[in-house]
């Protein structure tokens, strides 16, 4: 493309005058997609801009923009170049790190890591995040993600710095008693899971979907699980409200839950004698 644009600027549209190698590869399937990544790996390219190429993540640019959520239309501008964000009519831009975040944060059980050390989270878990079956995933919790951001810009200031852990804790409360826990293990020890687990955990997606759809798709919904939910932080952990230096910061960078080979004490330990109430009981409050 760039060789095409270069010979396109010197003002010469004679094509017999232009000659550009070219390399074919015939490949099967989804192979192609791989090829791509590993021939690319010497050019610089950040796996994020690698990753942005894949089937998946143009599924998901046409799911962003197929539907709005609580009167909002969203744009996944998956790739660095193309279109300028000033062009795109849409009231919310999505990235590749918006997805990543919000994955991490949930499907990961790992707010923590978002909040400090996502690069290097990323160039861990990029290659093994994004999975076919978690695609309606993916595009809800970014969307819920998206509008708790949004509320902590225009309402909740003071909990600006809380957008994942509240992301974490809002995730945990509209899937209470279904085994979110799965998602961590298939995704961080995929040598662990068992393939014929897969037919069950499809189940368990779809219903977590469902779960996250219910929220994001009704405005009066969303603002009550927030508000519940900011209510019970100010009540129950007060040294998360108003982080302003870096001896705060550190809270931040703890565990939230007690996973796997992690020995310190979580800060939301205490998760299921805080946010007692169901779901639904707050929503129809």
């Amino acid at each position: 493309a760039n060789s095409v644009y270069n010979a396109y600027k010197t003002g010469n549209l004679n094509e017999n005058d232009v000659k550009i190698p070219v390399k074919i590869i015939v490949a099967q399937d989804k192979e192609y997609e791989d090829i791509t990544i590993r021939s690319n790996t010497q050019n610089g390219l950040e796996a994020k801009d690698l990753i942005s190429i894949t089937n998946i993540q143009i599924e998901l640019e046409d799911l962003f923009s197929k539907n709005q959520f609580c009167d909002k239309s969203f744009y996944y501008k998956r790739q660095k170049s193309g279109i300028d964000v000033t062009d795109i009519d849409a009231d919310f831009i999505i990235q590749i790190d918006d997805i990543l975040r919000a994955s991490f944060s949930t499907l990961l059980l790992i707010p923590n890591k978002v909040s400090g050390y996502f690069d290097q989270t990323t160039l861990k878990y990029i290659e093994r995040i994004f999975d076919e079956r978690f695609i309606k995933f993916y595009h809800t919790i970014t969307i819920l993600f998206k509008l708790i951001e949004n509320e902590t810009d225009e309402t909740y200031v003071e909990f600006k710095r809380l957008n994942y852990h509240l992301l974490y804790i809002i995730y945990k409360l509209i899937n209470k008693g279904i085994d979110i826990n799965s998602f961590e293990i298939y995704f961080k020890e995929v040598d662990e899971f068992d393939p014929e687990d897969a037919v069950s955990q499809d189940l368990i997606i779809n219903q977590v979907v469902s779960n996250i759809y219910k929220i994001i798709n009704n405005k009066l919904a969303f603002n009550k699980v927030l508000d519940y939910t900011i209510v019970k932080i100010k009540a129950s952990y007060p040294e998360l409200i108003n982080i302003v230096n870096k001896k705060d910061e550190k809270i931040l960078y703890k565990p939230v839950e007690k996973l796997k080979r992690v020995r310190a004490i979580p800060v939301f330990e205490n998760f299921q004698t805080v946010f007692t109430d169901e779901i639904d009981s707050i929503i129809n409050s």
